[in-house]
């Protein structure tokens, strides 16, 4: 006997704020763009790549994030309440290369990246603090 797949959604991924996050002073605290900062991050959230989330200014025009300082306020904003943090720093190697910011969710669970360098994390809630 075979398995059945689950049937996937036909409208796509949905995005989940839970209430306890939903009614928190430090999601109460943030502005505007900052929760489009932060719900763009959660688009790009699967089950799998937490701490590997990055945000670039292409993915933030779409979003409606159209500048970079106004990109750069939201995610040093998300991370200050602490529903963010950055999971590894980004700049520029040696070679030139560029690297991105990478970011979690610290109200979700963490997995190990080998490719990436990064450990799994558990849930750390930073956001209640």
């Amino acid at each position: 006997m075979s398995k059945l797949k689950p049937q996937r959604d036909p409208r796509g991924h949905s995005l989940r704020v839970y209430s306890d996050v939903y009614d928190s002073p430090a999601f109460v605290a943030l502005s505007p763009h900052d929760v489009l900062a932060y719900l763009a991050l959660l688009r790009e959230l699967k089950g799998y790549n937490n701490g590997d989330l990055s945000l670039p200014l292409s993915r933030a025009k779409k979003c409606g994030i159209s500048h970079h300082l106004t990109l750069a306020r939201s995610l040093r904003a998300l991370c200050a309440v602490g529903l963010v943090a950055v999971t590894r720093k980004g700049g520029c190697t040696k070679g030139g290369q560029r690297l991105p910011n990478l970011y979690r969710m610290t109200d979700r669970e963490c997995y190990a990246i080998p490719a990436k360098h990064l450990e799994a994390m558990p849930e750390t809630h930073e956001w209640t603090r």
